[in-house]
């Protein structure tokens, strides 16, 4: 059953589509770049919890197993103030929106990824050896003075702050093959937009400038796999899926495909390099989000995606049928984009989800019996039920 959904009270968006038969329910965390809030909507799109943040949404945002909401903060200084992504900040809040651990350094972008032992990865620009700059190919120079060409390193933090492990790019790529896109400014090489952890434990990040996805072996460094260089443009966000397969988000912005420029989200098994799965819609360019944007796996082998520049955050089944659509009515001013509604990335938590007030274990929520299915029980009975069983 497909349901239009509109609200009144503590409305943040509008959900346009709900299939309540075929989606997976929970609890979607929704961060508008810019904003000094960061929202988890249930599936009606309703704020059931708020967080009140120190300073406003940079880049990713992640509610963490303990219970915490975890983000990259815009700082007052980084050295590329105006550069997309830029951060200077990854500042983990609890429930009640107390900072419980930051991380400063100016040179922070992007994402990050949260590890087992409760380490932090985060991406951090640095600036390219002269020697190395002088190799890279590609790109257009810019108008002003040659400003240095910058480069990424990804870093590992302990709760205490200190860096206990750091993968350099320049170390690792080899600027022959390792050309940036021919239609974009020549001032980051690679420009890494996202990291995560497969596993084995290495290391899956997203090489936007050079349409590229890497796997950087956790020991050595070494990069074990590339992949899209003719597939993908300019993908913005990698996940490491269960399976060890990888979920990327293609951007398409200068795409090989469409001169108009489209997005899809596409599975890949990194031992064959074989795409297993893709959504893209019909028409393609009905789903084109320039920049940032995500899609995650839920639980149910559905996807949610991100369409970040229309505010836009809708869940697909594996054969694509669109089964929950959420549109974003909050706009915010944002130093780089000005006022817009734009997202960064979007993820679901179910409500067995352990930082969830209650800490519901898995399996403790019983199925729906066939007549408390939408069809017979108003939507706001059946999310009011889930809600209470949480301890709203």
């Amino acid at each position: 059953m497909v349901r239009k959904v509109k609200h009144t009270t503590r409305q943040v968006g509008e959900v346009t589509v709900y299939n309540h038969a075929k989606s997976f329910h929970g609890f979607t965390l929704l961060a508008p770049i810019g904003s000094n809030q960061i929202f988890l909507i249930d599936m009606e799109g309703e704020a059931v919890h708020t967080w009140a943040l120190p300073l406003p949404v940079a880049g990713d945002s992640m509610f963490l197993a303990n219970g915490r909401l975890l983000y990259c903060a815009r700082a007052k200084v980084e050295p590329l103030p105006d550069a997309e992504g830029a951060a200077g900040a990854i500042i983990e809040l609890d429930w009640d929106a107390n900072i419980a651990w930051r991380f400063d350094d100016p040179c922070l972008h992007h994402s990050f990824a949260r590890t087992e032992n409760g380490n932090t990865l985060a991406l951090r620009w640095m600036h390219l050896p002269k020697e190395c700059e002088r190799l890279v190919l590609g790109g257009i120079p810019p108008e002003s003075n040659s400003p240095p060409l910058w480069s990424d390193s990804i870093i590992e933090v302990n709760p205490d702050g200190a860096v206990v492990w750091e993968w350099k790019a320049h170390e690792h790529l080899d600027p022959a093959r390792d050309t940036i896109c021919p239609h974009c400014v020549r001032t980051h090489w690679p420009n890494l937009t996202s990291c995560d952890v497969l596993p084995n434990g290495d290391v899956v990040t997203s090489l936007h400038n050079l349409h590229n996805l890497a796997i950087i072996g956790r020991k050595s460094g070494d990069v074990h796999w590339r992949w899209g260089l003719g597939e993908i443009a300019h993908a913005s966000a990698v996940a490491a899926l269960p399976n060890g397969h990888v979920l990327v988000l293609d951007n398409g912005m200068h795409t090989y495909y469409d001169p108009m420029g489209f997005s899809r989200v596409l599975e890949i098994d990194p031992e064959t390099s074989a795409i297993q799965w893709v959504y893209e819609d019909v028409p393609r360019s009905n789903f084109y989000t320039s920049i940032h944007g995500n899609g995650q796996r839920l639980p149910n082998q559905n996807t949610l995606v991100c369409d970040a520049t229309e505010g836009r955050i809708f869940e697909v089944t594996p054969s694509g049928e669109r089964v929950w659509e959420f549109r974003s009515s909050l706009h915010m001013d944002s130093p780089l984009y000005g006022l817009t509604n734009y997202l960064f990335r979007a993820y679901r938590y179910g409500p067995d989800h352990s930082g969830l007030p209650g800490n519901i274990p898995a399996g403790s929520i019983p199925a729906p019996e066939p007549g408390d299915m939408a069809e017979d029980m108003p939507m706001s009975d059946v999310l009011q039920r889930r809600l209470e069983s949480l301890g709203y």
